[in-house]
């Protein structure tokens, strides 16, 4: 039943799984909910229930989780909380419901002193919060046993979204000229845009059919193909970057943390590929697609940014200017006060658009800032009207126009960013 229509409920869509997931969502004729904590708080099982009831969701994808892997340590009952007491929640549902569950966890669950890749029934020895949390929450899961769901744990997971370890190395080695980095931690990287085209290949496969009833929840390992230490993964990131950082090889012991990391991750994918007829990227050519993909963003944003910063800080100059003016000759008050809050809205959304480390975030950003010069050409046409400003004085007319410049360039910005996505 490949051609199934499905209603989805993404959870953690923010983040970098399900960023990439929502990009490639506008490929499949399914229908899709994008929440995160904001919109939905998975830690509450009665406001989940209502969701998935409200809106006929077929299949959960669970991305939402808590990853500060050091952090976790001195934060265990919120780490719990998402990784573990949330995934219950979502397996009793989807149980009660009907509702298929793909359930997102990680090489964390292992101790990392395997000599081989590990397979799905290997055992499992978490050695940090963190790990300890995802396996709880695996194990939620499995007890539950939501009919025909998966949980697939994957490793080293960067994007051209969020916070990773990809982005992080790009930074610094614009701002040193030499990093450290561990070379006795060994695993695959995943491009979280191959796992997110995965995940939605294996919602089509007829195995996970709506209407097949599997006896129990399957794991599954994922991560790009091939092997690599932190070492090497920076190494090529610079290569493929083409900085000048130097990256120095160091031991786990010369890098404590509060959290201790597997030395040795390597995943066995077999099962997943060939249950599900995945074809899976090798690690070097999908790091050349993100970072490509970064880059791209950066020139492109760059670009952008130079053509909106000046004017906007000056349309927002002068609309405070007007306001003060409105405000010293008594003239209306409520729509010169909406006027202010849509004029400096838009250069507080533009600022917060130059600090946009993606195009997306870019791109929201400056969205949100085309929506408000629409509403401020609305409020100060209104005040035309009204009588409180004079269309014919020059200084008005000046506004007007450089208020339609705005909304053209704005405008034409979100145009091109979904164009050339």
């Amino acid at each position: 039943m490949r051609d199934k229509k499905y209603n989805i409920l993404v959870t953690g869509a923010n983040g970098q799984l399900g960023s990439e997931i929502r990009e490639l969502s506008t490929n499949y004729l399914h229908n899709f909910f994008f929440t995160d904590k904001a919109e939905l708080d998975i830690v509450s099982l009665d406001e989940v229930k209502r969701f998935v009831k409200t809106n006929l969701v077929d299949v959960i994808i669970n991305c939402a989780a808590y990853t500060a892997v050091d952090q976790a340590q001195s934060d265990e009952a919120n780490a719990d909380a998402i990784n573990h007491l949330a995934v219950k929640n979502l397996a009793l549902i989807s149980k009660e419901l009907g509702v298929k569950l793909v359930h997102i966890s990680t090489d964390y669950v292992f101790d990392g002193k395997n000599y081989k890749p590990y397979k799905e029934q290997d055992c499992t020895n978490p050695q940090s919060v963190y790990g300890k949390t995802k396996l709880d929450g695996e194990r939620a899961m499995l007890k539950i046993n939501p009919l025909n769901s998966i949980i697939i744990r994957t490793s080293w997971v960067y994007s051209s979204y969020g916070s990773n370890f990809v982005k992080t190395m790009l930074r610094l080695a614009k701002e040193r000229d030499r990093l450290n980095v561990i070379y006795d931690q060994v695993g695959t990287p995943t491009y979280a845009k191959d796992l997110a085209k995965a995940i939605l290949t294996i919602i089509q496969h007829s195995k996970f059919n709506i209407q097949n009833s599997s006896s129990h929840t399957e794991i599954y390992n994922f991560s790009n193909e091939g092997v690599a230490s932190w070492y090497d993964f920076a190494k090529e990131t610079m290569k493929m970057a083409k900085l000048n950082c130097q990256i120095e090889p160091i031991e786990s012991k010369d890098y404590p943390t509060p959290a201790s990391r597997p030395h040795y991750s390597i995943l066995n994918k077999s099962k997943i590929k060939s249950e599900f007829d995945l074809k899976i990227p090798y690690w070097k050519d999908s790091l050349c697609d993100c970072i490509t993909k970064i880059m791209n963003d950066e020139c492109w944003m760059m670009s952008e940014k130079n053509i909106v910063l000046n004017k906007s800080f000056d349309f927002a100059v002068r609309i405070v200017k007007l306001y003060k003016f409105l405000c010293n000759e008594k003239k209306e008050y409520i729509l010169s006060k909406q006027l202010l809050r849509s004029g400096t809205s838009i250069g507080a959304n533009i600022n917060e658009a130059q600090a946009a480390q993606s195009r997306a975030d870019f791109a929201s950003k400056i969205s949100i800032a085309s929506k408000e010069a629409r509403e401020t050409k609305y409020w100060i046409d209104l005040l035309i009207e009204t009588e409180y400003l004079n269309i014919n004085d020059n200084h008005v007319k000046s506004l007007l126009e450089e208020t339609e410049e705005i909304i053209r360039i704005l405008t034409s910005i979100v145009k091109t960013s979904k164009e050339n996505k």
